[in-house]
């Protein structure tokens, strides 16, 4: 994904949310929209990560559907959809309704696959990506800094990571 001049809209505001601003801001996205469902705790998260994006905004979670047509990413750092709440969807019918087919939505969460979100998503002709890749990313981060080599198989290690998480097969019954 090209996020060069683009829009990226963060939902959340904890430690993932800081490092998807500053991987926004070193992919050169001209404009970080940061949402959170408490003004205070907003603000304060604005303040912590204005050094790492220069183009950052502060969005309340009632001003998304104003946002969203205008977006090309739109990332999850919520926990909103994780177990046990798999159902739940960090975005509401109305907000899900502004995604056009131009917009790619990440969720971070990687198990449920797919989340809530990455399904309504999908629905509305969205590209999306869940967060396998992510931990997949982390781990070759680790890999490379703990054993110095620099030649990990992330695409191998992102197979097998998808190969652990795929539903299991039927079983096959024999009679004896």
């Amino acid at each position: 994904v090209n996020l060069h001049n683009k829009t990226a809209l963060v939902l959340g505001g904890g430690g993932s949310a800081r490092a998807v601003v500053a991987g926004c801001s070193a992919l050169g996205c001209g404009r970080i929209l940061v949402a959170g469902r408490h003004p205070q705790r907003l603000k304060q998260f604005l303040a912590d990560v204005q050094c790492l994006a220069d183009h950052l905004e502060g969005v309340p979670w009632s001003g998304l559907s104003a946002v969203l047509p205008s977006v090309q990413l739109v990332v999850n750092t919520t926990p909103v959809g994780m177990s046990p709440a798999i159902e739940a969807c960090p975005l509401n019918p109305g907000q899900l309704e502004c995604l056009g087919p131009h917009t790619w939505v990440y969720d971070i969460i990687y198990t449920p696959r797919p989340t809530t979100l990455l399904r309504q998503a999908r629905a509305r002709g969205c590209a999306t990506i869940d967060g396998l890749v992510m931990l997949v990313g982390q781990g070759a981060a680790a890999l490379r800094l703990w054993s110095g080599r620099h030649d990990v198989d992330e695409a191998a290690m992102l197979m097998a990571a998808n190969a652990a998480l795929a539903p299991p097969e039927s079983p096959i019954c024999a009679s004896v």
